[in-house]
């Protein structure tokens, strides 16, 4: 039974040949899930556990896969705030 965990670990902490569907498929599960920019990988990881998605990525790719999805969301926010405030200020200039 130990062995059986020993490799098991082994193969988690081997890295996988990254497979460039991988990446985007992960970010499709954490928009399923409504993954926002204030999520948390600790509370995230383990309600994606169980599906493949997840377990094609490896432990660090998921975590770097999961920040880059956060900065992703964050930066489209930032620019549809920027742009909703041009948007406002071309109103008001037109209005006078």
């Amino acid at each position: 039974m130990f062995d059986a965990y020993v490799q098991q670990l082994r193969a988690e902490s081997r890295p996988r040949s990254h497979n460039p569907d991988t990446t985007p498929a992960f970010w499709q599960l954490l928009a399923e899930h409504q993954v926002s920019r204030d999520s948390r990988w600790a509370e995230v990881s383990g309600a994606l556990a169980q599906d493949p998605r997840f377990a094609a990525l490896g432990k660090g790719e998921r975590a770097r896969a999961f920040a880059a999805y956060q900065q992703r969301l964050a930066q489209a926010q930032g620019d549809a705030e920027r742009h909703a405030a041009k948007q406002a200020r071309l109103k008001q200039a037109h209005a006078n």
